[in-house]
């Protein structure tokens, strides 16, 4: 718990005042609260999420004239909905603290509703938006005499935040709890891997896509090896109920400096993909492979899109001199595999 004179977020504007009083809050916890939503929804032309979490505060209290104060703690729950439309990039935040029930601590509650001009989902993308519109029910108007007065305030410092965080207020939340959080971070990649096949879907209307659903990689194994100039087996699997057609499949090749780089993108048939023996196109011919590290994933592409594979790595290594006895002791263990 610690004092905070000004708060970075409109959850902590929203909760941190109360008869004229600032409130200790455990700040950290309200945005943690916000990182990830209960809900998201991405479709191709509308995006939703759904933040749900508790802010634990705490209300200065003096009974009596003359009386000690204390600190009363009190649990403010909250609900944030988030909506935006790519078509028209505008983005709407709905934020609602409950009133509290006539058995427990008074709080600050009401809704308060925002919308903002964003060039991309500003929850998937670190962006800057034109703010459009703001309100809030109770409005200023329904706090009269100098006991709402701090109700009064709050509203008015978060309409005057509205040009300081250019966003809604959850994307604000969610950027700053991604920074330094990698399990956040991949769970948002993940979201954002969901926005491109919708924006894939949208651009190609008679294309059904299930952006949670991916095919299997079973050759090659994580880890394995081969020899280059030798074919490189590519065997997927189809999820459970899917038919499938067409694959498509990326390659990428590890540089001297450590980062992937893509290779090529190719189309492989379901016949070819799913035989015993797998595609058997790659490695060789007009499309070998070079020594170094590589990767691979999978989406199905026909006659439904689903999202990409985890990526699969493997090694090419050199081919040992003729006759090496090192090399055939390696490839009798397994440690260098030709494809069977």
């Amino acid at each position: 718990m610690k004092y905070i004179p000004s708060c970075s977020l409109a959850l902590c504007l929203l909760l941190t005042s109360s008869c004229g009083t600032l409130l200790p809050i455990d700040e950290e916890t309200c945005v943690r609260s916000a990182a990830m939503p209960q809900k998201a929804h991405i479709t191709g032309t509308k995006h939703q999420y759904v933040f749900q979490g508790t802010c634990h505060v705490a209300r200065l209290r003096i009974d009596s004239p003359g009386g000690q104060p204390y600190f009363m703690p009190i649990d403010a729950p909250f609900i944030a909905e988030g909506y935006y439309e790519p078509q028209s990039k505008v983005a709407t935040e709905i934020f609602r603290v409950p009133e509290p029930k006539i058995s427990e601590p008074s709080r600050p509650w009401g809704t308060f509703q925002s919308s903002f001009r964003c060039e991309q989902d500003p929850w998937l993308n670190d962006v800057k938006c034109e703010p459009l519109t703001a309100s809030a029910n109770p409005p200023i108007s329904a706090y009269p005499g100098p006991r709402y007065e701090a109700s009064r305030i709050l509203l008015n410092e978060i309409f005057s935040m509205i040009a300081h965080f250019k966003k809604p207020y959850s994307a604000a939340a969610v950027r700053h709890s991604s920074e330094g959080n990698e399990a956040i971070a991949k769970a948002w990649a993940a979201y954002r891997k969901q926005e491109q096949l919708a924006q894939g879907a949208r651009q190609t209307p008679g294309l059904s896509y299930s952006a949670g659903v991916a095919p299997s990689i079973l050759r090659p194994a994580a880890g394995q090896v081969f020899l280059s100039g030798n074919p490189i087996p590519i065997k997927l699997g189809p999820p459970v109920g899917w038919t499938v057609t067409t694959y498509m499949v990326k390659l990428e090749v590890k540089n001297a400096q450590g980062t992937w780089v893509a290779h090529k993108t190719i189309p492989v048939g379901a016949p070819q993909a799913q035989s015993a023996g797998g595609y058997t196109g790659f490695g060789v011919g007009g499309f070998p492979s070079s020594p170094g590290n590589w990767r691979i994933s999978a989406q199905i592409s026909a006659p439904n899109q689903s999202g990409w594979s985890n990526a699969v790595e493997f090694k090419v290594a050199t081919p040992p001199p003729s006759g090496s006895q090192s090399g055939k002791a390696a490839i009798g263990k397994g440690s260098l595999m030709r494809p069977q």
